[in-house]
C-alpha cells in the first residue's frame, strides 16, 4: 500500500462515503488501486525509496480509489446515458456521427482524468523486446568487406 487510509478518506471527493465503508471494502479499493498501477506501470513499486515516486504513487492510489469508488457506485440510469451517447446529431448545415468505439480506441490505462493518467504514464515501465541478434568477436573482419 502506497498511502495510509486516513490519507485515502481526507483527500477523496467521496470522504464522507469512505468514512462510512467498512474496513474490508476500503481495504478493496486500496487493493484494487495498488493492482491497477503494478499491472499499468509494468514495475512493482512497492519497495521504492523514492520521495518523488512515492509522492506520485501516493496521489495516484488516492485517485484512483476516487476513480473505482465513483465507477462502482454511480446509478445504473447514469451508466446507460454515459454508454449510449449521441450518437448522430445535426444542427444546420453541420452533421456529426459518433463511429463505435473499440477497445483499441480507447486505450489501456485512460482513466479520462488527466493528472491521474500523467502521473501513471510517467511510472510506466516500457517493457523491452529481448534481442534479436548477437554478435561477437567484432575484431574479426567481415568476409564481405
Amino acid at each position: 500500500m502506497f498511502i495510509d487510509r486516513e490519507e485515502i478518506v481526507s483527500y477523496s471527493n467521496y470522504s464522507d462515503e469512505l468514512e462510512n465503508l467498512s474496513i474490508e471494502k476500503l481495504e478493496e479499493y486500496e487493493n484494487r488501486a495498488d493492482s491497477y498501477i503494478t499491472v499499468i506501470t509494468n514495475k512493482d513499486y512497492s519497495n521504492t525509496n523514492s520521495k518523488i515516486i512515492q509522492q506520485a504513487l501516493r496521489t495516484a492510489t488516492w485517485r484512483l480509489v476516487d476513480y473505482f469508488f465513483y465507477f462502482d457506485n454511480e446509478g445504473v440510469e447514469d451508466k446507460k446515458k454515459r454508454y449510449a451517447g449521441v450518437k448522430s446529431e445535426n444542427i444546420g448545415d453541420y452533421s456529426y456521427t459518433k463511429q463505435d468505439q473499440t477497445s483499441d480506441d480507447i486505450g489501456m490505462g485512460v482513466t479520462g482524468d488527466k493528472e491521474l493518467d500523467e502521473i501513471i504514464k510517467s511510472l510506466t515501465v516500457e517493457p523491452r523486446a529481448p534481442l534479436m541478434f548477437h554478435t561477437s568477436n567484432h575484431s574479426k573482419k567481415s568476409r564481405w568487406s
